[in-house]
This record gives C-alpha cells, sequence and structure tokens, in this order.
C-alpha cells in the first residue's frame, strides 16, 4: 500500500492522472460479466479532470445493472466483514479493490498498477478510510416497463426503510399496550379503593400510573424522532428522484406545460408525501388496534358495544356522502391554484414589459379576479371539510351519551359497575378517535388523490436516456451532418413544422438559413440536437445515426447561442464555465477573448467574478449575449449553431462578433440562422425555408443569380437599409 502512494506520487509528478473510481468500477463491472465504456461513462455523467465521486459511483453503478451500497466501517475495521471482491476507498482518496482477505495478508487490485497486489493486512488498516463500496449484479436486470405512477411507485422507497418503520410498529404496539392497562387502572380504583377507602392502595395506583405515564411519554417521544428523522430521509430521496426526472424531461415538455403549471405540480410532492409517510401511518397503526379494543368491550357490555358500532356505521355513511363532492371540489381549487401561480409567475418575470406599457392596472385587476376565483373555491372546499369534521364531532358526542345513557341503566340493574362504566368509555374513546382521525386521513386522501394526478402528468412522461451502456459510443465527431427525409410535426393532430428535409452539411462548413417566421429554421436546429426527435427520417452525423448515440453526449459536441440569451445567477466565470465546471482560468479567458466578453469584463469591478444577476440583469443584451458564445465555445464543439444570436444585438457587440466569427468556427461546423442576410452572406452555403421545406439552396451569389425567394429577400432588406440611413 505504501509502494501505491509512492506510485501515485510518481504518477502525478510526471502528470500522469489514474481515475481510480472509474477504474475499479469498470475491473468490477468486467469481474461481474457487464461490459462498459469508459469513454461512454465519462461523457454520460459528464466526469472532468478530477475524476469519479463516489456519488457518480454509485449512480453509475445502478445505471450498469449492479447493485451498489455504501457503507463505513471507520470505527471497527480490524473486525469489519464484507462480501467480495467490494471497493475500498484509502485514506488518500484513491479507490481500491478488495480481492481477498486471510487474516494476514489483502489482495488488492491497484488502479494505478494495473494488476492485483498482496498486502500485509496491518498496513491494509493502516492505509484504509474504513469506507466500502459493496457491489453486486442484479438478480433480475431486466428491462422492464416502468411502473404507472401512483401511491405503488413510492413504496419502494419506503420498504427502502421497512426495519425502521418496524421498530415504529413495535413502539406504538407497546403504546396501545398502555392504552389496555390505563382504563384498568381506573376501573380498579373506582370499584375498589373509592368504595373501600384504601388510601394505601390508592397510593400504589397512583405512583404506578405516574409511572405509567412518564414511560408513555418517553416511547410516544421516541416514536416520533424516529418516525420525523426516517421522514425526512424519504423527503430528500423522493424530492430528488422528482427532480432529476423533471431534468431528464425531453423540451417538448417544458413547451407544453408553463413554468407555473410545472412548479406547481411538483410542489403536490409534499401532499403525497405527507399523506404516505405523516400521520396517516400512526393513525393506521392506532386503527388496527380498535378491533381489539371493541373484543374487550364485549366483554363488559354487548349493548354498550352495539352503540359504539352503531356510530362507527354513521361515520362511514358522512364519508360516503361527503367525499365526491369533496374531490370534485379539490380539483376546481387546484385548477384555480396553478393558474393564480402561473399568472403570478409570468407577471414577476414580465415586470419590466409590465412597467415600460403601463399597464400595471389591468394585471392588478386580472389578479384580483382570479384571486376572488381561488378564495371562493378554498371557501368552500373548507365549509365541506368543516361540515364532515363538525358532524363527525356530534356522532361522538351522541355516541358518548348514548352509552352514558345505556351504561347508567345497566349500572342501576346491577349488570355493570360504576368503574366498568368508566373504563368502557376509555375504550370507547380510544375506538372512536383513531376512527376520527381516519375521517380526517379519509378527506387528505381525496387531496393525495388529485395530487397524484397532477405530478403523474410530469412523472408518466417518457424521459430522455440519459444513459445506456448498450448504446454506441462515438469518438469526437468531425461534424458533417446529413437529414434524411426528415419530417416533423409537435403533435400528431397538427400541420408538418418540417416536410421530408434532406440537406447534407459537410464537416468544417458553414451554412446560412433564412426565412420567414414559422418556417421551421429553429426546429430545424433542435432536430439535428435532438431536441426534438423527427416522427419520420433520420438524422446522421459523420454517418452515424443519432437515434444510436446519447442525447447528451451529442449536445455537448454542439455549441448553441440562442436570440435570448439565458444566464443564471453568478459570476461571468460561472455562467461561462456552465458546460465544463472544472475548466481552468486559463480555458474560459481563451474563449472570452474570442466572444468579446473580455472588452468589458475587464472593466468591471470584480472582472470575471462579478454578479450578473438573475437572468443577467446587470448586463446588456450585447454583453449576455458575448457570454453565452464564450459559453458555447468553451467545450470545443464540432457543431455551432447561432440561432438569431445577432439579431437583437447593438453595433458594437456586432461587429466584434463578426470580427471574431472567422476564429469561432474555425474547424467547426458552423449553422447560422439570421434574420439580416449580411450576417450571412458569405457562408459556404445558405439554405431557403418556407413553411418547413427547403425551397433554395446555394452561395449568396448563386441565390442573387437565380432571382428566386433569396433574391426578393435580399432586395427588400437592402431598401430598408437606404430608407434607415
Amino acid at each position: 500500500m505504501a509502494k501505491q502512494n509512492r506510485q501515485e506520487e510518481v504518477n502525478k509528478q510526471e502528470g500522469i492522472f489514474v481515475d481510480s473510481a472509474l477504474k475499479c468500477l469498470l475491473m468490477i463491472a468486467q469481474m461481474i460479466g457487464i461490459a462498459a465504456d469508459e469513454r461512454q461513462i465519462r461523457r454520460a455523467h459528464i466526469i472532468g479532470d478530477t475524476g469519479m465521486d463516489l456519488t457518480t459511483l454509485i449512480r453509475t453503478a445502478k445505471e450498469m445493472g449492479l447493485k451498489a451500497h455504501f457503507t463505513d466501517y471507520n470505527n471497527k475495521k480490524s473486525k469489519a466483514s464484507f462480501p467480495l471482491p467490494a471497493m475500498g476507498i484509502l485514506k488518500n482518496g484513491c479507490y481500491i479493490i478488495i480481492l481477498n482477505r486471510d487474516g494476514k495478508n489483502t489482495i488488492v487490485f491497484d488502479p494505478y498498477k494495473n494488476h492485483p497486489v498482496s498486502i500485509e493486512e496491518s498496513i491494509f488498516l493502516d492505509q484504509w478510510s474504513g469506507k466500502i463500496i459493496l457491489i453486486a449484479k442484479q438478480p433480475s436486470f431486466i428491462e422492464t416497463e416502468e411502473p404507472k405512477f401512483g401511491l405503488a411507485w413510492f413504496l419502494p422507497i419506503i420498504v427502502k426503510y421497512k426495519k425502521a418503520f418496524g421498530k415504529i410498529l413495535l413502539l406504538s404496539l407497546v403504546l396501545q399496550i398502555f392504552g389496555l392497562v390505563s382504563p384498568l387502572f381506573t376501573q380498579v380504583i373506582i370499584n375498589k379503593v373509592l368504595v373501600h377507602h384504601g388510601l394505601s392502595t390508592l397510593n400504589i395506583f397512583i405512583v404506578g400510573m405516574i409511572i405509567l405515564c412518564i414511560f408513555e411519554a418517553w416511547i410516544n417521544g421516541l416514536r416520533s424522532c424516529m418516525f420525523n428523522h426516517h421522514v425526512s430521509k424519504i423527503d430528500v430521496t423522493l424530492s430528488a428522484r422528482i427532480f432529476h426526472h423533471v431534468m431528464a424531461l425531453p423540451i417538448r415538455f417544458f413547451e407544453k406545460y408553463k413554468v407555473g403549471e410545472i412548479v406547481s405540480r411538483i410542489r403536490e410532492l409534499d401532499t403525497i408525501r405527507g399523506f404516505i409517510v405523516g400521520s396517516a401511518f400512526t393513525a393506521v397503526l392506532d386503527s388496527a388496534f380498535s378491533i381489539i379494543y371493541l373484543v374487550i368491550m364485549l366483554t363488559y357490555s354487548t349493548y354498550l358495544t352495539g352503540v359504539t358500532v352503531v356510530a362507527l356505521g354513521l361515520y362511514i355513511v358522512l364519508n360516503l356522502i361527503l367525499t365526491p363532492l369533496f374531490r370534485r371540489k379539490l380539483k376546481e381549487k387546484f385548477k384555480l391554484e396553478t393558474a393564480n401561480q402561473t399568472f403570478m409567475i409570468e407577471a414577476i418575470t414580465g415586470i419590466q414589459t409590465i412597467k415600460s406599457l403601463a399597464v400595471e392596472k389591468y394585471f392588478i385587476q386580472k389578479w384580483d379576479e382570479m384571486l376572488s376565483r381561488y378564495i371562493k373555491s378554498v371557501f368552500v372546499t373548507a365549509n365541506i371539510n368543516n361540515i364532515g369534521h363538525n358532524a363527525a364531532a356530534l356522532i361522538q358526542q351522541l355516541c358518548m351519551i348514548g352509552i352514558l345513557w345505556v351504561g347508567i341503566n345497566q349500572v342501576m340493574e346491577n349488570r355493570l359497575t360504576v368503574g366498568e362504566l368508566i373504563a368502557f368509555q376509555m375504550y370507547s374513546s380510544f375506538v372512536v378517535s383513531p376512527v376520527l382521525r381516519l375521517v380526517d386521513i379519509w378527506q387528505n386522501f381525496q387531496q393525495t388523490r388529485v395530487s397524484i394526478n397532477q405530478l403523474d402528468d410530469i412523472m408518466s412522461e417518457k424521459s430522455e436516456p440519459v444513459f445506456d451502456p448498450n448504446r454506441t459510443t462515438l469518438s469526437t465527431i468531425r461534424g458533417e451532418i446529413v437529414l434524411d427525409r426528415v419530417t416533423f410535426r409537435y403533435r400528431e393532430d397538427t400541420n408538418e413544422i418540417l416536410s421530408q428535409i434532406n440537406l447534407k452539411i459537410d464537416a468544417g462548413a458553414s451554412v446560412g438559413i433564412v426565412g420567414r417566421s414559422g418556417s421551421g429554421k429553429s426546429t430545424l436546429t433542435k432536430i439535428i440536437q435532438r431536441l426534438y426527435v423527427p416522427e419520420t427520417g433520420r438524422i446522421l452525423i459523420d454517418g452515424v445515426d443519432m437515434a444510436q448515440v446519447e442525447p447528451a453526449w451529442l449536445r455537448r459536441q454542439v455549441g448553441v447561442v440562442l436570440q435570448e440569451t439565458y444566464l443564471f445567477n453568478g459570476s461571468i466565470k460561472d455562467n461561462i464555465a456552465l458546460a465544463k465546471l472544472d475548466a481552468s482560468m486559463e480555458e474560459i479567458q481563451k474563449v472570452a477573448q474570442i466572444a468579446g466578453v473580455d472588452e468589458f469584463a475587464k472593466e468591471m469591478p470584480n472582472g470575471y467574478n462579478t454578479i450578473v444577476g438573475e437572468r443577467g440583469t446587470t448586463l446588456s443584451g450585447g454583453q449576455k449575449q458575448r457570454i453565452a458564445i464564450a459559453r458555447a465555445l468553451l467545450t470545443d464543439p464540432r457543431i455551432l449553431i447561432f440561432d438569431e444570436a445577432t439579431s437583437a444585438l447593438d453595433n458594437e457587440s456586432e461587429n466584434i462578433i463578426k470580427a471574431n466569427l472567422g476564429q469561432m468556427a474555425a474547424g467547426r461546423t458552423l449553422i447560422m440562422i439570421a434574420h439580416r442576410l449580411t450576417t450571412i452572406r458569405d457562408c459556404d452555403t445558405i439554405i431557403v425555408m418556407e413553411q418547413g421545406k427547403i425551397v433554395e439552396q446555394g452561395s449568396h451569389l448563386e441565390l442573387l443569380s437565380q432571382k428566386g425567394s433569396y433574391y426578393e429577400l435580399y432586395k427588400l432588406q437592402e431598401v430598408e437599409s437606404k430608407n434607415v440611413s
């Protein structure tokens, strides 16, 4: 192990870096019989020069069809026992594969030497951090259809903590046993102590009841603490899983729903999680013991038990009447709440437009109207819920009165003692109280059903493939693009946006695309990025069908600059390095100079560390666009797309970009969508699109000589330019 540390230092000094985590994962996968490609994994998970981290390792292992479990034996390394082979983490952060241990020697696979080595157990324990990743093949790693989203979707996550919930169930059982004993104490005190004036016996019983209450409070607190701890874990798991799914959804999903609608649906996760692992869990447990209480109550009096059973029947009837109405009003409430949230987000996002048009009063009036409808819906829903609660409380009171009336009659007839009557009332409350909670839970269940239906719009959407070890692996592309009979439409019931497009773009060529709004220009570039999947036809890059490669890898080979630049709240440096988080400052400055960012960044007080604000509000449109270009160039893409990127720029920014365009496009395939023909006149090929079809294609001079659509457009812009001047 010491030799390995020395070897690692030698490798670092020689500039050799070994991603020990990834190398060990690939070696174990090979041992188990699962093939994987290092380059493909690196591209799929954006693994930079610092190597694979633990979280990425476990996620990658699971995607490869392996079971991966992390354990830390830091406090008991010498006694640690685990199945082999396993991955271990050394104190210096290097990963190894532990192949065999016999108490004296340990055989490990050294990723720096690329072969197994045998070391003494004591040396291994000294260098080992105690952290281990257990990896095994999934017993049934078969392509299965994702289960339909519903309550069952949450079960595997909850089952993961079955041992903890088993302990909570055990504590609940202890609490219920205490509930059985308490009425018996009361019965004995009234029947024996009170009648015979046995003060010494009373003191003993009182001390016993106090001890019982203290112990019950402690158990209850322990149960709540354990419950809240594991609910928090489940909450984190569910939230992360939902967010991962949303991030993996295709771009068409986000075009179908507004931001407010998506946010509202994601927020419904809190309602669902609260129902599954909230009060419903303990209430159902407590209610299960109601059967035991009913059996005990029968031993006291069948008449009194009958009164309680009648009350339970009334609760059921009450819910059958109110539930359909409550569910319908909940759906209406959700729709209105979603509309309100969507309107609020749109208004805040577009506040500059609202202010510039001086239409604040219109938006305020519309908000007041929407809010009024929502509040009315909330009021109606709350009233239905209130009626249910009050009716349930009335049934409970009538049940108590009925028990009191029947019970006193039985006491007077010497069929029941006073102590037994009071004990029966206590048992009755133990039966009715959980049922009352179940009434609340049933109402919550209706809310949960609505929430599941809304969240299902997101979860049932098929996500894009992020990583698939069976997909084609390519080296860095050259940039040849072929569209073969590509047809696309947004939905089956809409017109074709692209119709039978046939196009070949040579590697390193520059192509300009022009046409009227809605002619399919931007859609064509999105098809190339595989943001949209064509209805028919193929897209080939360097002769390989893009349906066979990972979309994430493809998009990292394509740099895109849009007309509307989106910057995130952070520094200029952070926004440029977004696609390559481990980029050096030297790399960032290089692309910043090409894009013209350096022109304004060096004049700012904090230079590249200047915070741009949300959506880049502290910068001008031209400055934001230059940052977007630098961001697109940072990954050194083989294909560069400018989608109306210069149409809204000031003259200074446009001139800087034009001057550096040759440097930007050097060695790359350049596709430029432009409204101004002067921007694309020097392109190798210019494509003219109309109604989703390519109607003209050629160089600037060739298209002018044809005197077609391009000629008319050029003449029109020439006239407009003269009029402006």
